[in-house]
Order: structure tokens, then C-alpha cells, then sequence
């Protein structure tokens, strides 16, 4: 995790990643920078702008969206409110495990909610 407010990513990254996630603002010319970091046969998520050029052999680049329902969140947050929202944890997984989790998820097999933790 990088503070971008703090440094700039791109300045504050030391090498290069499997898998580089982008949740904030960029402009081309970041995100271009950002995807550069990804090892190849990596994976490059953003949630904002695409990259505009090819950024590495392999590099799989999927873009993330949201669906804003202002009526649904504020469904959601009367339900935390009044303590009836539950969330199924079935279980809990380091994230060396993240691999066999999405193999799981793949085939059906997860039945509530895994949490990966550090």
C-alpha cells in the first residue's frame, strides 16, 4: 500500500509487482507509468483510466467499475444501523492462499464470504 497523497507511487514503488491495483485518480500518463510496474504476466487493475499503451508481456490489464445506487446504499446503511445487516465469513486465508480461493471460487465451492488477511 502506497499513500499517493503523500509520494507519488510511481517514486515510492521499489521494483516490479505481480499484480499492481489503481483505486485513485490518473492521468494517462500515471496510469501508463503504473502499469509499467507490473511483472510480466502480471495483472494491472484500475478502477480509473485505462493504460494507453500495452504495458508489458502478458500483462493482463482489467478495468474495475461501479454501480452507483445511492437507494441501495442507504438500504445498506439502515441495515447497520439497526444491526441486521450479517455478513457470512466462512473463512479466513493468507494471502499465499489467494490462489487456491479464486480456484475455489471458480468451481462453485465457497460458500459465504473468504477473508484474506496478511
Amino acid at each position: 500500500m502506497i499513500d499517493y497523497t503523500a509520494t507519488p507511487v510511481v517514486e515510492a514503488a521499489k521494483g516490479s509487482f505481480d499484480v499492481v491495483v489503481n483505486l485513485a485518480p490518473a492521468s494517462p500518463e500515471e496510469t501508463d507509468a503504473l502499469a509499467a510496474l507490473t511483472e510480466d504476466g502480471g495483472v494491472f487493475v484500475t478502477a480509473t483510466t485505462p493504460p494507453t499503451t500495452a504495458p508489458g508481456h502478458g500483462v493482463q490489464v482489467v478495468q474495475m467499475a461501479v454501480r452507483s445506487d445511492a437507494a441501495q446504499l442507504a438500504g445498506l446503511l439502515n441495515r447497520a444501523a439497526t444491526g441486521t445487516l450479517r455478513i457470512d465469513v466462512a473463512d479466513r486465508r493468507p494471502l499465499a492462499d489467494l490462489a487456491a480461493v479464486h480456484a475455489l471460487a471458480g468451481q462453485g465451492a465457497l460458500k459465504g464470504k473468504t477473508v484474506i488477511t496478511l
